[in-house]
């Protein structure tokens, strides 16, 4: 009756081993696959010794199976710290420690008739054809060693499901139930009990347990599954994660990664459908995702490559407040780009308006201005007594005169030059002469007193003929519209500063001052601070502008004053040539 259970054994140990060989690679099932050989092995001689007649023969066979025996229960031992992410060269694992016991009782064999140490005694049993011996004392250290050996496996397996993921459950289970199981079937034996008749149920008990941990294998994917002590860890992570194997089969997970896809797993080696898996997995990957009204960040990251069998991690992060902030902005942008893009459009009608009503306001202004000059002409010749008096000779003349000022001010707004070469020059010097030169020029029946507050030692580069414009036009503007109507002390007060490369040239008086109604369009051309439109107000404070911005590349304010008069402040670069 053993023969056909040693045979059906052996048969399992065949088909176990030609199934387990293609995952060869895996660390795990290395030591399954050695276990499988050392259990063929001891099957074999364990066949070969009840085929035999002859008590030497037996002896000789039972022999052969000691050493494969001896090593099942340590490749058990590196199998179950492999599982559990154990390091196998340390503790209990390490081969120093597990393998000299065996291989001292292999190599005392020989000797073992003059020492029994092994065997005390031996003799067939009638039945079976099966070798009896009296166990000797090395021979009890050394079951009690395998027992040992077996009994620490399950400990670590234990002790790796109970810190280990509830997914790990099944397999680990599979594998504990692989080993325990001859282990328990074997006490009997050893302690002289025969079951179902038989004396040794070894080889059935091991065949009943490769047959569990087989399952472990196809079922629960045991030896596919590497678990590592580090992934307790993954709960607290603040993402989601997966960790896939070369299949794409699920082998770790935390709850995060299951809330954001909104999905359930029982056991490890499911795949999800609803996953965006890259095309393919060999190369990293990063993209958005939009899944159940949620923005998840995917990332495919490659963690370990193992004769071409690779393990991904893939982390998950939901995205969706950040995206729909984006969103907002972007909306908030748009909002704000046409809010502008309507400023615009009403800033170029305001300005077409303005436009045009300067353009009425020039029109009337010259209609007004050149009416009386032309009319009083008409009226001289047409009247002949008038036209060959000598006494208004002066009048027509006069007239004459007007008219052609008033035209050398209309051209005068065009002829604004932006080309002239910046010249190195003391400004004060030049201030000097403009102020020398108005003071003869100027027909005030008072002249203005100056006041100039420049370092002798401010030198510009800018354009001379654009500084003497400007001091020229607002020195002319104060004794035409300032100095008229207030019987004080006419004053005027030039200064200039330098800061770096910026200057700012103040320029002030203490005449009547510019009203508040014409302020906002002091520069615009043909503006005036009297009641009046007049072309001979309109055109200086315009080119001053001009000079200013075009030619100085600067800009001119005016300021406030609690004293009354006018206050303008030009700021512009103190050396054209390092803009």
């Amino acid at each position: 009756m053993l023969e056909p259970i040693l045979i059906a054994a052996l048969l399992v140990n065949v088909v176990c081993l030609v199934l387990m060989w293609p995952r060869r690679q895996l660390q795990a099932s290395r030591y399954f696959i050695a276990v499988l050989a050392c259990q063929f092995l001891w099957e074999s001689g364990f066949l070969l010794e009840i085929e035999t007649n002859n008590v030497q023969t037996a002896l000789f066979w039972d022999n052969v199976q000691f050493l494969p025996y001896l090593l099942i229960s340590p490749c058990w031992l590196w199998m179950s710290r492999s599982l559990a992410g154990k390091p196998l060269f340390q503790g209990m694992g390490n081969p120093w420690v597990t393998l000299p016991l065996p291989v001292i009782t292999v190599l005392l064999i020989p000797f073992d008739t003059q020492l029994n140490l092994i065997r005390v005694s031996y003799d067939l049993t009638l039945e079976n054809n099966l070798l009896r011996y009296e166990f000797g004392p090395l021979l009890y250290l050394t079951v009690f060693w395998t027992f040992m050996l077996m009994i620490s496996s399950i400990v670590i397996l234990i002790s790796a499901q109970w810190q280990m993921k509830h997914h790990f459950r099944v397999q680990i289970i599979a594998v504990m139930f692989g080993i325990l199981f001859p282990l328990v079937m074997a006490i009997p034996s050893i302690l002289g009990y025969s079951i179902f008749g038989l004396n040794d149920l070894t080889p059935f008990t091991f065949t009943v347990g490769n047959l569990a941990i087989v399952y472990g294998l196809f079922r629960q994917h045991a030896f596919e599954f590497q678990t590592v002590p580090q992934l307790p860890v993954l709960a607290q992570l603040p993402i989601g994660i997966l960790i896939l194997d070369h299949q794409e089969r699920i082998i770790e997970w935390n709850p995060q990664a299951l809330n954001l896809l909104n999905i359930s797993i029982k056991e490890p080696g499911a795949r999800i459908k609803v996953l965006p898996f890259a095309d393919q997995l060999n190369v990293d990957e990063v993209f958005l995702w939009e899944h159940n009204q949620r923005y998840i960040d995917i990332q495919y990251r490659r963690l370990i490559t193992q004769e071409k069998l690779d393990t991904f991690v893939i982390t998950l992060a939901d995205m969706t407040d950040k995206v729909k902030q984006k969103q907002s902005l972007e909306i908030s942008n748009q909002t704000l780009n046409n809010v502008i893009r309507e400023l615009k459009e009403t800033q170029a009608y305001v300005l077409e308006s303005e436009k045009h009503n300067m353009m009425v306001a020039l029109i009337q202004s010259l209609a007004h201005e050149f009416n009386t000059p032309l009319g009083n002409l008409i009226t001289l010749l047409d009247s002949p007594d008038l036209a060959h008096d000598d006494e208004y000779e002066p009048l027509l003349k006069n007239n004459v005169r007007r008219i052609i000022y008033l035209i050398e001010r209309i051209k005068s707004i065009s002829t604004i030059r932006t080309d002239d070469v910046p010249d190195t020059f003391s400004l004060k010097e030049v201030v000097c002469d403009i102020v020398t030169l108005q003071r003869h020029n100027s027909s005030a029946v008072q002249p203005a007193t100056f006041e100039i507050d420049i370092n002798e030692s401010l030198v510009v580069t800018l354009p001379r003929i654009a500084i003497e414009s400007c001091l020229v036009q607002l020195i002319d503007n104060s004794y035409k519209h300032g100095f008229q109507t207030i019987m004080v002390d006419s004053r005027i007060c030039i200064s200039a500063d330098k800061s770096g490369n910026s200057l700012t040239l103040s320029y002030s008086d203490n005449g009547s001052g510019i009203p508040p109604d014409v302020r906002d369009s002091l520069f615009l051309p043909f503006a005036n601070n009297s009641s009046r439109m007049s072309i001979t107000s309109g055109v200086g404070l315009f080119s001053v502008h001009q000079w200013v911005t075009q030619s100085l590349h600067g800009r001119i304010r005016l300021l406030e004053t609690d004293n009354g008069g006018a206050h303008f402040s030009i700021q512009c670069p103190a050396d054209l040539t390092k803009l």
